[in-house]
């Protein structure tokens, strides 16, 4: 990282989901109630990380159109199938626009925090990166370990359910 005196540390934050990706077992109400919101988890690390300014904050994909798609099941019909294409779609277009940006941003970039896996384009950019898997929110699949070898890369779990003991969660945070 390139040290700026007298200027905040800046880290371009990526969400690559919702917090829960797979919904299918949980109530629309408890989703609002437990699972912690890309928001919340950004104002929890502003808090704890003074010196740091979050940039891009980019959401891939919005929480309408993820409450949408997600409890589609099997025999779909040709419109939702045709839903979830341009969901994704939408998805694929908001991240090649976060790549960009990095890449138009590069050099006053001190890092990327992405909540996901990176992909390897994101990686090719060269800057250090923190990759948060969201414990219970997604397929850990995505995630290539091996491919980090060598790189600039941290990982970290943190989960889209808050622990019950709440200095627990916190702990996590502070992590």
């Amino acid at each position: 990282m390139k040290l700026k005196l007298h200027q905040k540390t800046k880290v371009y934050v990526i969400f690559s989901s919702t917090g829960l990706d797979h919904r299918g077992s949980w109530d629309t109400a408890d989703i609002e109630q437990k699972v912690i919101k890309n928001e919340e988890i950004l104002s929890e690390l502003e808090k704890r990380c003074e010196g740091v300014e979050f940039v891009g904050k980019i959401n891939i994909i919005n929480e309408e159109e993820m409450e949408l798609i997600s409890r589609f099941h099997y025999g779909m019909t040709e419109e939702e199938r045709n839903l979830i294409y341009e969901i994704r779609e939408n998805s694929r277009r908001r991240y090649e626009s976060a790549i960009k940006n990095i890449k138009r941003l590069r050099e006053d970039l001190d890092g990327i925090l992405i909540f996901g896996p990176p992909s390897r384009e994101l990686i090719s950019i060269g800057l250090p990166i923190i990759a948060v898997f969201p414990m219970w929110g997604m397929w850990m699949s995505g995630f290539d370990f091996n491919a980090y070898k060598g790189k600039k890369i941290l990982t970290s779990c943190l989960p889209v359910v808050p622990d019950r003991d709440k200095r627990a969660f916190s702990s996590r945070l502070d992590d």
